[in-house]
């Protein structure tokens, strides 16, 4: 890391602590947008969305579309995957070797805490898109994947062949609903995560 990373990560911090401290004012009493039954799920934890989003300098909505797509807003139990050969936990679905080596959380018991789980998976993110320098949909694929072979496949013929594409599309188009809902409860939401600097670009294939 960089000493103009170093100083961003400062400064990121620093707006951090006031924000989750004093909080943001929602500027209506229902979002402003209709919600579908999964966006209400996942807005249910919109409050530790927020504090891990701006503690780890994540958007709050590419969060909760990562916790769409991979629990659907549910508190899943531990789920063994045979190629991995590891289980997944809770509403980020977070590998316990992940959780392990990025959050020094080594029980199932812990990682299924909402509070313990979104954190974990929230700093998971920032630490993949530290890796893809900023690049969102190469971080919301390693998320999935790992980064190792998300590196591998965006580098086969010299351009970004993403293994995973409709799971990043689907993390990418939620995002986008998200925000608008993060929007309508919290007036600081562009100010703190503005669209120019969380650009998120087109889908994949479009």
């Amino acid at each position: 890391m960089d000493n103009t990373e170093k100083l961003l990560l400062g400064l990121v911090a620093g707006v951090s602590i006031y924000f989750i401290a004093v909080g943001l004012r929602r500027t209506d009493t229902a979002p402003k947008i209709e919600p579908t039954t999964l966006e209400k799920r996942v807005m249910g934890y919109r409050a530790l969305i927020w504090k891990e989003g701006v503690r780890q300098a994540v958007e709050p909505a590419l969060v909760a579309a990562v916790m769409s797509a991979e629990s659907s807003g549910v508190e899943l139990g531990a789920r063994y995957l045979e190629n991995v050969d590891d289980y997944v936990v809770g509403l980020m679905q977070i590998r316990m070797a992940t959780a392990g080596r990025v959050c020094d959380v080594w029980h199932q018991y812990n990682l299924k805490k909402p509070e313990v789980n979104i954190a974990c998976g929230t700093k998971y993110l920032r630490q993949m898109l530290n890796y893809f320098r900023g690049t969102v949909k190469l971080a919301v694929s390693a998320y999935m994947m790992g980064p190792g072979g998300v590196y591998v496949d965006s580098m086969v013929g010299g351009g970004m062949n993403i293994a995973n594409p409709n799971y990043v599309n689907t993390v990418l188009s939620r995002m986008l609903r998200y925000r608008l809902l993060f929007k309508s409860y919290y007036a600081g939401y562009d100010k703190l995560f503005p669209p120019s600097k969380w650009l998120i670009g087109r889908l994949i294939g479009s």
